[in-house]
């Protein structure tokens, strides 16, 4: 808008100086800053035309509050140099839908490419949405400024919560796990200390498993088939229902973390556990086995997926038809306003003002 008026004003000034003095100078001047106009319009639709644009992002997983780069790739494909290119760059939480802008300029030589690196921060944890807003490209008098019709180009990037160290006693569980051992009433398996079911002999069935005495009292040959040891594992259910409140951002961030000390604590000790939810999308209980360090971070992804307008779902009830199993003796149940659950009874109420002190003081009684 300035470089507008102050043309118009330079204008102004050469068609007063014309009236008053009518020579060929100022003729000339004027019908050149006239003229000029149209061309530099034109040239401002050429040039959106042969703009292409890349987004990368080097990375796919930051810790929060930590400093990523965005680079942003800009092809010139004119014959024409473009020294002043406005891009809009916009970065989006999808669980709160909060949104900023960043903004910065690029120049590239005729069928030249400019790289431009943005350097973004996020205060809050989930996937963040990096999204190309747009990019305008302007004549050399910075007069007109026409927006690129360039394609909607998207990138993610998960933020991760901090991940503090719980004190984990686990000597009561690991006992019982090694005293009794579990079988699948659905499959069968190699365990031979089980029998899970007998069937008529098939060829290709090993006569050391023919089941001798049921053999010689039904006169036919029946063979054993053995059981499936199931390994007994922690469950860790979580739930998103706020029940009709709006989740913030604060409280989204909190959850995350707990989550996140808590399974990183487990698995440090050697806890295999699976953490399981309502996906409402899908109508059932998604779960993910952590048994390293490596799947919590990918748990974790897989959380930041979730939707915030989550519906209830009765997780418990879900579980047992889903898997045709009791709930296990031994389960949490962590929900979005902080409150853990052991066996159906609340053990904690974190506080998101002093979270860190309040995980790292804690010593959980599996």
């Amino acid at each position: 808008m300035k470089n507008k008026i102050i043309y118009a004003t330079i204008l102004l000034v050469t068609l007063f100086s014309c009236i008053l003095f009518s020579s060929e100078i100022t003729i000339f001047l004027l019908a050149y800053e006239i003229i000029l106009l149209p061309v530099l319009w034109l040239l401002t639709e050429g040039l959106k035309k042969h703009i292409r644009v890349e987004l990368n992002i080097p990375t796919a997983h930051i810790e929060k509050n930590q400093e990523f780069a965005v680079e942003v790739l800009v092809k010139n494909l004119s014959v024409f140099p473009m020294p002043v290119i406005p891009v809009k760059v916009s970065c989006e939480n999808e669980f709160t839908g909060e949104k900023f802008y960043t903004e910065e300029k690029v120049m590239t030589d005729a069928k030249g490419t400019a790289s431009l690196l943005l350097f973004l921060q996020s205060k809050y944890c989930g996937k963040m949405r990096i999204t190309m807003e747009e990019i305008r490209v302007q004549d050399y008098l910075r007069l007109f400024s026409k927006k690129a019709p360039v394609l909607e180009i998207s990138k993610e990037i998960i933020v991760f919560p901090k991940i503090h160290k719980i004190s984990l006693n686990a000597i009561t569980w690991v006992q019982d796990k090694q005293e009794g051992e579990e079988f699948s009433h659905a499959r069968s398996g190699e365990d031979t200390s089980e029998v899970f079911d007998v069937h008529e002999y098939r060829e290709g069935d090993m006569f050391q498993r023919v089941h001798w005495k049921l053999t010689a009292k039904e006169d036919e040959y029946l063979v054993k088939e053995y059981s499936l040891p199931i390994e007994q594992t922690i469950l860790v259910f979580i739930d998103f229902y706020a029940d009709k409140e709006q989740v913030t951002q604060a409280q989204f961030d909190c959850f995350l973390e707990i989550l996140a000390s808590l399974s990183w604590s487990m698995t440090e000790q050697g806890l295999n556990h699976i953490i399981m939810w309502y996906q409402q999308e899908k109508g059932q209980l998604n779960q993910i086995k952590v048994q390293e360090e490596k799947d919590v971070y990918y748990m974790l992804e897989q959380v930041c997926n979730n939707r915030k307008d989550q519906e209830y779902a009765d997780i418990l009830s879900m579980y047992e038809h889903q898997s045709g199993m009791k709930k296990a003796d031994t389960y949490f149940l962590l929900n979005i306003h902080g409150l853990l659950y052991k066996d159906g009874h609340c053990i904690k109420q974190f506080s998101q003002e002093n979270l860190e002190e309040e995980l790292m003081e804690w010593k959980l009684e599996i």
